[in-house]
């Protein structure tokens, strides 16, 4: 499985000091315990790339999220309770009419 390694120098859990040589095939043991950790160094990186990815999409949708909130209007259109059908009739030809006369005074000025 793990074959030739050039030197390397570690602590045994047990304080002592382990050096491996190149040519020298590793314990059963070693290379059993060698794995899980790789195994859970492997598992690690691929949550913590998953998180990432999970951190760019969020901060992705929170960002449209804001445009679209900024892209609303929030103006407020009409005060003081409710406004029945008739009155929004009233105010309407109020309004018009308004408009008529400014159109007329402009055309009397030109």
């Amino acid at each position: 499985m793990f074959g030739a390694v050039a030197t390397l120098e570690f602590t045994s859990l047990w304080g002592a000091p382990v050096t491996l040589q190149e040519g020298k095939e590793l314990p059963q043991g070693l290379q059993n315990k060698l794995k899980l950790v790789l195994q859970g160094r492997l598992a690690l990186a691929q949550s913590g790339a998953l998180a990432m990815e999970h951190m760019e999409h969020t901060g992705a949708a929170e960002e449209a999220r804001n445009a679209r909130r900024r892209g609303q209007s929030r103006r407020q259109i009409q005060k003081g309770g409710v406004i029945y059908a008739s009155e929004a009739r009233e105010i309407m030809k109020r309004k018009e009419d308004r408009a008529v006369e400014k159109a007329e005074r402009d055309l009397r000025r030109a």
